[in-house]
């Protein structure tokens, strides 16, 4: 597991609008931390802002139902 790499490619996948693979990714590095694993760094910031990001995401697509 590269944490790294996984932001960068759950950040990549986002900018793409690759919602379900940015929200993978994004869980693959949460749970890598759950396990002790190291963050990079500001990887939880930047991680957590991913995550806000696909929250709001989630909430429009709700109000557009």
């Amino acid at each position: 597991m590269d944490p790294e790499a996984t932001l960068r490619l759950a950040q990549e996948m986002l900018d793409e609008g690759r919602i379900e693979d940015s929200r993978e990714a994004l869980d693959n590095y949460w749970s890598w931390r759950d396990r002790g694993g190291f963050a990079p760094e500001n990887g939880d910031e930047r991680a957590k802002r991913i995550g806000s990001i696909l929250r709001q995401h989630d909430m429009a697509d709700r109000a557009a139902d």
